[in-house]
């Protein structure tokens, strides 16, 4: 009964699959796919029809939701299952033509051709399946336009319509083919049989469905072909029709955002344009849109739309394709039909030219970027830059540059605007806005607190390497990053409040400090932000700067180690002793760092050396006669402390052990292990971390030890970790490849 239940639930789950990729909740779809897939395994249904069943549906939600490559091998794999079951049925068929798809958006036009071939094999053999065989050969005719493979297009769309017709009832695909051959006969130049095509389909649509949104799109196209052929006034009368039927059925909630609104102009005229009227630079061609404009931000509305909204695209070229046809293409962008799916024409403003339309490349680009120097680029033009979406750029070069701005920002320039902006937020906010206040000066206070919203919302965006957008953009931007986009309401509720505004403040200040601790860029607990600047500053890339600060200091306090054979050679050797300790440290904790951090300077405020208290403790087992004599000048260690040292130095002298197991002859290049190994010139790793745990204060000891206890959880080994630093430090890539040198 039970197996019988979960049955119920696989067939339940398949169709909950297509029910949400229907409804384009992708995410789900594919949840509920995951879920199955596993459930085949649990009834022990693998390499059954059931599984190959599944496969077909979990590949088709990840097609859907734009995952080709995880799709494809999905739809392999069911391949596979059913034809070793001998499967040989409309589930076959149905498979080859979702592949098919799949490959289509893959640009694989070869496989998506071969794929609707097979599933055309099994449909012909199956009966009363002639609706199937004109879907697929519609499919086929698909792959060849885009393919540019016009003439066999129409052929095999030739043979869709003619299915359709011995069908007895007709539907949404065959007013679809029907439309599918008029575009044929347009991209071959034939247009008066495109016209009659589109008029066949129109008539179709109105029978089946009425004034729908497929209606309108194809009067749209028909006005196209039309106006091209000459037909100016039936033309107006399509495009007048296409406006009324979309003013009919559109609903505000369903209106499309700009980039939607691009993105379907583009392919409804955008790309067709280029096909025929630009063949020969059509796969040259990047389209988008990009640039000036709330809908390059997702962010227009019904206010937003007065003004430079409406259909319009990006089309740009590299500088020697442009020289060439940049004039040509212009004029024929601004051909293009300006009423389209019951949007008026682009309303330009003023401050609106330009910024649709053709543009090279590098022109392009030189409005935002000035003249390249990223010291003196501005954020609000960098974010204009990368914003908005590129539906194609078959050369790869428009995205190649968007890249670079996106992620190219080099860390010092970075670092000092970030600086820049946490001393503003700092001295504005936290200093500032509360003197102000006490002198009832309150047109100072309010420009204090815009100068600490501004700077702190910039700080957000650059804590995220994202550029903050224009004022009136910035705070709704807050919630789409992924650091620290919960102060959003802060700021916002920072300018409304007056009771409690400085202590919103100070929250605010608080998330930003500790997410610059969290990325290493300073360190320390205190809470005015202007103290942290020149920390910020200082900061190197990816290497937290209080690890600067301690090994500065160690060095600092290991010159000053007296030996009793005169100062040792590798007290002038920085580089290696600067690679070993950073390579401990970056396997800490912040709050472990930081705790050292204050150990070192208290130490230094007392006139201790803990360094060299460190060497001494590890004379009790190389020199222990000459430890007596000095011992009693050593903190004393307290039983406590001792037992905790003990515990974590057999961890990790065993790590030590697993390590030279695995990496013998980079252990070999290390200290030796045991300290009964010590002589008085080999000092061993047990030794030495004993000695460094014992000046340690019990704070830091206690955080080291749970730092120690992480690893263990977790499944790592420590030495492992920091040996992997030191030799990324020497240009090795993995540990593997230092172990591999050294043999």
């Amino acid at each position: 009964m039970q197996n019988l239940r979960t049955m119920e639930r696989l067939v339940q789950g398949n169709e909950e699959v297509g029910y949400y990729r229907s409804i384009s909740d992708y995410e789900t779809s594919i949840e509920i796919a995951k879920e199955m897939l596993e459930l085949v395994e649990e009834l022990g249904l693998a390499e059954s029809e059931e599984h190959g069943t599944t496969l077909l549906n979990a590949a088709t939600a990840y097609r859907a939701a734009g995952l080709c490559e995880q799709a494809i091998l999905m739809y392999r794999d069911a391949e596979r299952i059913f034809l070793e079951l001998g499967v040989q049925d409309d589930r076959l068929a149905g498979l080859y033509n979702n592949m098919s798809m799949a490959f289509q958006q893959e640009r694989d036009y070869e496989e998506a051709m071969q794929c609707l071939l097979q599933a055309l094999e099994i449909i012909k053999l199956l009966p009363e399946r002639k609706a199937e065989e004109a879907t697929t050969y519609a499919n086929l005719a698909s792959v060849c336009y885009e393919n540019k493979q016009f003439e066999e297009g129409i052929h095999y769309v030739e043979l869709a319509v003619e299915r359709f017709q011995e069908c007895e009832e007709k539907d949404a695909h065959y007013c679809g083919a029907l439309a599918l051959l008029a575009q044929g006969y347009y991209l071959q130049g034939e247009l008066e049989k495109a016209i009659d095509s589109y008029t066949e389909a129109l008539r179709e649509i109105l029978s089946c469905f009425g004034k729908n949104e497929s209606y309108a799109m194809t009067c749209e196209n028909c006005a196209v072909v039309l106006k091209e052929a000459g037909f100016a006034k039936q033309a107006a009368y399509l495009e007048k029709e296409a406006q009324e039927t979309y003013e009919k059925i559109r609903k505000p909630e369903k209106e499309l955002s700009g980039l939607e609104l691009a993105r379907c102009y583009y392919e409804t005229y955008g790309k067709p344009m280029l096909e025929t009227q630009f063949p020969d630079y059509a796969d040259r061609v990047a389209a988008g849109l990009v640039g000036h404009g709330s809908e390059c931000l997702a962010f227009d509305d019904e206010w937003s739309r007065d003004h430079d909204f409406g259909p319009g695209f990006c089309l740009w070229l590299t500088e020697e394709d442009y020289t060439k046809i940049g004039a040509d293409l212009q004029k024929a962008y601004e051909e293009l039909p300006k009423q389209f799916m019951g949007y008026p024409a682009r309303n330009v403003s003023k401050h609106g030219n330009r910024r649709v339309g053709v543009f090279s490349i590098s022109e392009f680009y030189r409005e935002f970027t000035e003249n390249g120097v990223w010291s003196e680029m501005k954020d609000e033009k960098l974010a204009m830059a990368v914003n908005g979406e590129v539906f194609t750029d078959p050369l790869g070069e428009f995205l190649a540059v968007r890249r670079q701005l996106q992620t190219g920002m080099p860390f010092e320039i970075w670092k000092r605007k970030l600086a820049n902006a946490v001393a503003l937020t700092a001295q504005s906010g936290q200093y500032n806005y509360a003197r102000c206040q006490r002198r009832k000066d309150a047109v100072a206070a309010g420009l204090a607190l815009q100068e600490f919203v501004r700077e702190g919302m910039r700080t957000v965006y650059l804590l995220n390497r994202a550029y903050m957008p224009y004022y009136k953009w910035a705070w709704r931007g807050l919630a789409r990053l992924e650091n620290l986009n919960e102060l959003q309401p802060l700021f916002e509720q920072v300018t409304q409040v007056e009771e409690g505004r400085e202590l919103l403040i100070e929250k605010i200040c608080a998330a930003l400090l500790e997410e610059l601790k969290r990325q290493n860029l300073t360190y320390g607990q205190e809470s005015f932000l202007e103290i942290h600047v020149e920390r910020i500053l200082e900061a190197k890339e990816n290497m937290n700067p209080v690890i600067e600060q301690i090994v500065s200091m160690e060095w600092e306090m290991f010159q000053n180690v007296r030996n009793t054979g005169g100062r040792a050679s590798c007290q002038d050797d920085f580089e290696t002793f600067e690679i070993m300790r950073k390579s401990q440290f970056l396997v800490w904790d912040t709050s472990l760092l930081e705790s050292y951090w204050q150990d070192l300077q208290e130490g230094k405020l007392q006139g201790r050396n803990l360094v060299m208290e460190k060497y001494a403790y590890m004379m009790e087992s190389t020199a222990p006669e000459e430890y007596k004599e000095i011992a009693e000048g050593l903190p004393e260690i307290s039983e406590e402390k001792q037992a905790m040292i003990e515990q974590i130095t057999a961890i990790q002298v065993g790590w030590r052990e697993e390590f030279a197991e695995k990496y013998p002859h980079l252990s070999g290049q290390a200290r030796i292990i045991h300290t009964s190994e010590d002589t008085l010139n080999d000092i061993s790793f047990e030794t030495y971390l004993r000695g460094e745990l014992k000046t340690y204060s019990m704070e830091t000891l206690v955080r080291y030890g749970r730092n120690v206890v992480a690893f263990v959880r977790e499944g790592k080994n420590m030495t492992e970790e920091i040996m992997r630093h030191t030799t990324a430090f020497y240009g090795y890539k993995t540990l593997k490849d230092a172990e591999e040198k050294e043999v």
